[in-house]
């Protein structure tokens, strides 16, 4: 695993923690990367070239049995992330009480005013006034308190939507049982097609229609979803036999960086943990400041992004690289036979 690419700080808390779990290092600097995409997605996007512009957020899935501790270290990669969560519940708890009472009272008034244009219709009088009180009260409308809810497990595709819309337009799937996820109900036969496109659509930035009968449609625009799995191999191989094919071919698994160290287990002797963990406090220290910066929140749903340019050598990088691949796409050439992973690359790597 190319650990000396890593940043120095980065780096030195993936090596830390490894020194301590031992678990498998490109598991680890795996956890990290997800950690840091569900930090700072809701921040920037990022501008490729001067048309193609796409988000900071990453799909990752490392391939491991049980016990190879991968929830152990995601836990140590997004500590802080929830101890963030907490604090935030905490502090707008009182907000968010007296906003669903204003709520409550909002709903009362629309429901009363609809009943006197109801009665005075079959009475047959005009209605415009109480139409004009009504139109004034649905303005004024209260919208919820939104309050940083940034981890997630096993979500519906529809309630994940609504989450982003509602409560915080910035969220990850974080499960070190995957197989809750690729086996889920989302996942049947007759969903399972609509499901994967809202995974792609939302890992590019896209935006998405959810039209409804019995309830109110929504649009979902400018959220963002990091996704960081852990699968055993036998539940992989069990949804890749009964939906491989569609999700290669809708390009699902093509967006994910997928990692499948070898196992450390019969060789991690106790060892002590590092004195005061100085590399992962500096690692979350950091993760804290970015978490602290202000969102741009729109206040029907979505988050204003700051716009990360690449500098000038950084742009020439990232096009020598595109290019790099996109010669060994052709037949014969070493990528051929995985294009749609490899046609990913360019953005993962932005």
């Amino acid at each position: 695993y190319p650990i000396d690419a890593l940043p120095t700080s980065i780096r030195a808390a993936v090596e830390e923690v490894r020194s301590f779990v031992q678990a498998p290092l490109a598991m680890i600097a795996t956890s990290a990367f997800g950690a840091l995409s569900l930090t700072v997605q809701g921040l920037a996007d990022v501008r490729r070239t001067d048309t193609l512009t796409g988000p900071t957020s990453l799909f990752t899935l490392t391939i491991a049995e049980s016990g190879e501790r991968k929830s152990t270290v995601d836990n140590y990669f997004t500590r802080e992330i929830r101890s963030y969560e907490q604090e935030q519940r905490k502090a707008l708890h009182p907000k968010v009480k007296a906003r669903k009472t204003e709520i409550s009272v909002w709903n009362s008034k629309r429901k009363g005013l609809l009943q006197k244009i109801a009665s005075e219709t079959k009475q047959g009088n005009p209605t415009t006034e109480i139409e004009v009180q009504l139109a004034e009260l649905d303005r004024k409308k209260p919208l919820p308190v939104k309050v940083p809810h940034l981890i997630r497990s096993d979500e519906t595709p529809e309630h994940l939507a609504m989450v982003l819309r509602d409560e915080w337009p910035s969220g990850g799937i974080v499960s070190s049982e995957a197989g809750t996820v690729f086996g889920s109900h989302a996942m049947n036969p007759e969903s399972i097609m609509r499901n994967l496109s809202q995974f792609n659509v939302l890992w590019d930035g896209g935006e998405l229609q959810y039209g409804r009968v019995t309830r109110e449609s929504f649009r979902l625009k400018d959220v963002r979803l990091s996704v960081s799995l852990q699968v055993q191999p036998a539940a992989l191989k069990e949804f890749l036999n009964k939906h491989g094919t569609l999700a290669r071919g809708n390009e699902f698994l093509a967006r994910f960086l997928v990692t499948w160290p070898e196992s450390t287990q019969g060789s991690r002797l106790m060892t002590d943990p590092p004195d005061n963990w100085p590399a992962l406090s500096a690692f979350d220290l950091r993760v804290r400041e970015l978490l602290n910066m202000p969102h741009k929140l729109i206040p029907k749903g979505g988050i204003e992004l700051f716009l990360l340019r690449f500098t000038p050598k950084a742009q020439s990088e990232w096009r020598n690289c595109h290019d790099k691949v996109e010669l060994q796409l052709k037949p014969g050439q070493p990528l051929n036979e995985i294009k749609d992973v490899a046609s990913k690359a360019a953005d993962n790597i932005a």
